[in-house]
C-alpha cells in the first residue's frame, strides 16, 4: 500500500492495467481534484502532463506503462500546502513546492527531491516555485473513466485484432487467434502480454514461445513474425 501527498508530471501518457484491488489516482481535472478509481480488471488511459498521484490500497497489484524518456526531458514533482484539503476547486497557483529532475532509474533520483522537499518543509521557509519550469501542467484535458478489459476481450472475434486505447503516444491492441503477426522493425518498444491460450514467435532470429499469463517485452527495432495458435494476446506500444 501507499499514501502520498505529491503530484507526479511527465511529458508522456501512462496506461494503467489494474490486476487486482484498487487503485485510487488522484488527478487534477479542469480546475478541480479528481479521483480516478481503477479497480481489478480495469485499464486506464492518462494523458500526458495531467498531474497525477497513485494511492495503491494493501494486497494490490498493477502495471503502469510508459514510454521511454527523451535525453534531456525532464520529470516534475508538485506538492501543495500539507494542510490543504485535496478535494474540491484547485488552482494550481497554490502549489506550495516544486521541482523537476531527469529520471533514469526512479528508485534513484527520485529520492533526493523527496529528500530536498523535506528540508524544504521542515524549514518553514516561503513556497519554492520555479520561474520557468520545463514542462507545465494539463489541468485542462479531460479524463476518459476506467474501461473493464475482460468484456471487451470477450467480444473479440477469432482471427482479429481490437483497438483498446488510443492516445497520442500508447496504442493498446487485442489481437484473438488463429493470427499471425509480423513486423519488419517497430519504431517503438512493444510489450506482448499472452492473456489466454498460446503462440510462438521468431524474434530477432530467436524462437520464443509464450502460454497463458507469460509476457515480454521487445526492444525497439524489434523484427518479429509471431503466430498466435489461438487465445487473445495483448501489444502495448
Amino acid at each position: 500500500p501507499n499514501q502520498r501527498r505529491d503530484y507526479h508530471l511527465q511529458e508522456g501518457e501512462e496506461f494503467f492495467a489494474q490486476l487486482e484491488g484498487t487503485l485510487t489516482l488522484k488527478t487534477i481535472e479542469r480546475g478541480s481534484f479528481k479521483d480516478v478509481r481503477v479497480t481489478g480488471g480495469d485499464c486506464f488511459l492518462l494523458p500526458s502532463r495531467v498531474p497525477h498521484s497513485p494511492q495503491r490500497e494493501a494486497a494490490s497489484l498493477g502495471l503502469v506503462f510508459e514510454r521511454s524518456h527523451i535525453e534531456g526531458e525532464m520529470d516534475g514533482m508538485l506538492w501543495f500546502d500539507a494542510d490543504r484539503d485535496l478535494s474540491g476547486r484547485c488552482d494550481l497557483d497554490e502549489i506550495a513546492y516544486e521541482a523537476y529532475f531527469f529520471c533514469s532509474d526512479l528508485g534513484k533520483d527520485l529520492k533526493p527531491v523527496i529528500e530536498d522537499y523535506g528540508r524544504w518543509k521542515d524549514s518553514g521557509e516561503p513556497p519554492r516555485r520555479v520561474a520557468a519550469p520545463p514542462l507545465v501542467p494539463d489541468d485542462v484535458v479531460p479524463l476518459d473513466v476506467p474501461q473493464p478489459l475482460q468484456p471487451r476481450l470477450d467480444g473479440l472475434e477469432p482471427s482479429s485484432t481490437m483497438l483498446l486505447h488510443r492516445g497520442e503516444e500508447v496504442i493498446v491492441e487485442a489481437h484473438a487467434g488463429p493470427k499471425k503477426l509480423a513486423t519488419g522493425g517497430s519504431p517503438f518498444e512493444v510489450f506482448v502480454w499472452q492473456r489466454s491460450g498460446a503462440s510462438r514467435g521468431v524474434v530477432d532470429g530467436e524462437e520464443l514461445t509464450l502460454a497463458a499469463g507469460d509476457c515480454c517485452l521487445l526492444p525497439k527495432a524489434t523484427q518479429y513474425a509471431w503466430d498466435l495458435e489461438d487465445g487473445v494476446m495483448l501489444s502495448v506500444a
